[in-house]
């Protein structure tokens, strides 16, 4: 029942987002979150069709610098976000006060949770008034990306704190880089 009622309302909002009238919401969160729109490509909240276009708004080229490629041993933020460093899978255990799974996190693959074991882990979590975009957070070759076909429920308190393990069953792609400059393997789960 509550899967049920977590994906009807995340397939409602996503339509009802996707409205244009659904844009009449972007000033007052702007306002409520005190948003500075300067940071971002369209400035205006007129220029936003729709809500879920706002939400994905682009940010302006180099308001948010990165690290060079040719940095060693950098790892740059995935996300606008809330970050969390883990240093060990130990650690992981509660993540988001509940169970969490590694192995499922990794669609179950042998290779990858044998390699990652004793990783550390970083969890960037996105609040609603960060733009929706993520980055690659090290530099590298792309292995191999993996889409672990799942739903997309809401990751709304209401969610996060049912029994449902939303970050094992939302759809998520798996992506392995083999990090430039002595950063190793790094598996980049979006």
């Amino acid at each position: 029942l509550v899967r049920h009622e977590l994906l009807t309302e995340s397939i409602h909002e996503g339509h009802v987002n996707n409205k244009e009238k659904s844009a009449s919401k972007i000033p007052g969160f702007i306002k409520y979150f005190e948003i500075d729109m300067s940071q971002f490509k369209k400035e205006k909240p007129e220029d936003y069709r729709t809500y879920n276009d706002f939400f994905i708004r682009e940010i302006k080229d180099g308001v948010s610098p990165i690290a060079k490629p040719d940095d060693p041993l950098v790892v740059t933020c995935a996300a606008d976000c809330r970050l969390t460093l883990f240093n060990s899978l130990e650690e992981t255990k509660n993540l988001k006060g509940k169970q969490f799974s590694f192995e499922k996190l990794l669609n179950h693959d042998k290779e990858l949770t044998d390699h990652f074991r004793n990783g550390s882990v970083a969890n960037f979590r996105l609040a609603p008034q960060d733009y929706h975009r993520f980055h690659t957070p090290v530099g590298g070759t792309i292995e191999r990306i993996t889409n672990v076909g799942g739903t997309t429920y809401s990751v709304f308190p209401k969610a996060t704190n049912s029994e449902v393990d939303v970050l094992g069953e939302n759809e998520r792609d798996i992506i392995v880089i083999d990090g430039a400059n002595g950063i190793g393997k790094v598996a980049y789960v979006a």
